[in-house]
């Protein structure tokens, strides 16, 4: 049979011909019509990956999707995500039906909710404490998070988050970040698709040097661009335009506009994507895995010329922990109390070792002057920290400007503080507020503003840099995400194949040039956003667009296709691996 074997295979790879094929089958015993069957099944063409198996194989038909994503009135480009991926997922058999949702209704029932019938679009901004890992790798992904939207469970994966968590030697915790990425990127309990993209838009013959502040977006940036723009003219106010985003200007109720107050008020540390940066600390010192000691700038004031101490750090951390405002809950979870050691040293407590420190607290976390804040809310008539309504006279931070004055739904007007220790070359910032993308592209092109990242797209931005010579539109990557996340709770997303067909079916270049104009980040792979580039692994697999090969996967796994072109279940149901981990 060797010998006939390897006859098949010279005519299968068409090294011989019909009459050779035969005349050698002879040859070997086989009569005429038995070597004439044997070449007709060779010559029939080989079943495509996607053919269905005998209807007597086919398992039941799987059920059409829900596809859950935030409405055209929140943002048209996450409707154009969302068809594309149907369209893709249609073409290797899935049946998918859209489900627009209002924005608060997405995030109270899916997002935090934890209500995702079948797949769903969830989004994450890009907030200055996401660039640490822990939270694509804890608040997403393990068992018992409140953003684990898809309810993906895996005890391995919780230990080894567990174990990165508490490491604060960077270079080890880095390591295990980096066995993280390749731990989800073969399990794809969710995946992304996009990464966002901030913008400014400036007038070149007015101002000059706007560092590009990648991976945050402007406002948070805290020290660029603000810090390095120069005048080219005698008038050193920048005019911004922007909506109105600002509620209050006390630090501790605003939930929306934390760039904006963060020019007032001086975070411990600054991140700058890739290493922490100084800022009103200096440096700090681990004393042991739960006991952290901060050394504080020498000679920095707060705007109204008093000194930043330790006694106003240690403030600080202490009245968060009595008052727990809402917005720094997150920041102060794992603080257990601070005390001043000298002058300029304060020291932090923790209630368990926590790499994150760092970034999601000391970066976030504003310096409050103890001589301000320790006469609220006794002495200004509220109940709590948090309704105080404070007088101009009374909104003092530490940072590289001074607020002067804010009229609601017009303008704020911060001035530069000579103080700070990196004083901006601009002499100040005037915010001006529109409520119609029109009127401000209408100001922007007449002069009246200087620059914006607000109201308008990318792409418009970027065609109105291209239609008037003054404008300079500079594109900025940050690390706000898209991802397709999938309910683990069904079945059918607990086979790895389905999950691994769905992400080769992702057309992640084809979301960015149509969906977002090719004004978003393609992104790699595993859970960190790639934009994060110190944490990010770029040895991972790929997992490249190929339907063809989403289709193998499936039909690999027992899957097959009915006349109609869907998926129908292998015979005896999805394949769950017995390992908890392997889903």
């Amino acid at each position: 049979m060797a010998t006939l074997d390897s006859l098949v295979e010279q005519f299968t790879a068409g090294r011989i011909g019909r009459r050779q094929f035969l005349a050698r089958a002879i040859r070997l015993g086989l009569s005429l019509s038995a070597a004439s069957a044997l070449l007709a099944a060779r010559s029939q063409p080989a079943a495509s990956a996607t053919a269905a198996p005998p209807a007597g194989q086919l398992g039941t038909i799987v059920p059409t999707l829900e596809f859950a994503h935030y409405s055209a009135d929140y943002s048209p480009f996450f409707v154009a995500i969302a068809r594309i991926l149907m369209e893709d997922f249609k073409k290797i058999g899935f049946d998918i039906q859209l489900k627009p949702m209002n924005f608060n209704t997405f995030v109270s029932q899916i997002t935090v909710g934890g209500q995702i019938n079948d797949l769903a679009l969830v989004s994450w901004g890009g907030d200055p404490e996401r660039l640490d890992p822990n939270h694509w790798l804890g608040d997403l992904n393990t068992c018992n998070s409140r953003r684990n939207s898809g309810h993906w469970c895996d005890p391995e994966w919780d230990k080894m988050f567990k174990a990165q968590r508490v490491e604060l030697d960077e270079s080890k915790r880095r390591a295990l970040v980096f066995k993280m990425s390749a731990y989800h990127n073969e399990r794809l309990p969710q995946w992304p698709v996009t990464h966002s993209a901030d913008f400014m838009l400036y007038n070149n013959r007015k101002f000059e040097n706007f560092p590009n502040p990648t991976p945050v977006q402007v406002n948070d940036g805290r020290k660029e661009p603000w810090l390095s723009i120069t005048p080219k003219t005698d008038d050193k106010i920048l005019d911004t335009g922007a909506p109105e985003d600002v509620s209050t200007w006390n630090v501790l109720a605003e939930t929306a506009s934390f760039g904006w107050l963060r020019m007032v008020y001086q975070t411990f540390l600054r991140d700058d994507g890739s290493k922490l940066g100084d800022w009103a600390a200096t440096g700090w010192k681990v004393i042991d895995p739960t006991t952290i000691e901060l050394k504080l700038r020498d000679g920095a004031k707060f705007h109204d010329g008093r000194e930043v101490t330790a006694k106003d750090a240690a403030f600080t951390f202490d009245y968060l922990l009595k008052w727990k405002p809402p917005t720094y809950q997150v920041a102060m979870q794992n603080v257990a109390g601070a005390k001043a050691v000298d002058k300029l040293t304060v020291r932090i407590m923790l209630k368990e070792p926590d790499a994150a420190f760092f970034r999601k607290t000391l970066t976030f976390v504003p310096v409050l002057p103890e001589h301000i804040w320790s006469q609220v809310p006794e002495r200004v008539s509220v109940k709590t920290p948090m309704q105080w309504d404070p007088r101009p006279d009374k909104v003092i931070g530490s940072g590289p400007f001074v607020f002067d004055h804010w009229t609601k739904d017009q303008e704020h007007f911060l001035k530069r503080f000579d103080g700070f220790f990196q004083p901006a070359k601009i002499e100040g910032i005037r915010k001006v507020v529109f409520s119609s993308s029109d009127a401000m592209v209408a100001a922007m092109q007449q002069g009246q503003i200087d620059f914006t990242t607000d109201l308008i797209t990318g792409a418009k931005a970027s065609d109105l840099a291209k239609q008037n010579k003054q404008l300079t539109f500079v594109n900025i990557p940050v690390h706000g995400t898209q991802c397709v996340v999938v309910n683990h709770k069904k079945e059918l997303f607990q086979d790895p194949a389905v999950r691994q067909a769905l992400r080769l079916a992702t057309n992640k270049s084809r979301i960015n040039e149509e969906a977002l104009l090719g004004h978003g980040t393609v992104p790699g792979e595993g859970p960190i956003p790639i934009v994060m580039d110190f944490w990010y692994d770029k040895t991972l697999k790929k997992w490249d667009y190929n339907l063809n090969q989403a289709r193998q996967v499936l039909k690999n796994a027992g899957y097959g296709w009915g006349k109609d072109g869907r998926l129908h279940f292998p015979p005896n149901g999805p394949n769950i691996p017995s390992d908890a981990s392997m889903r």
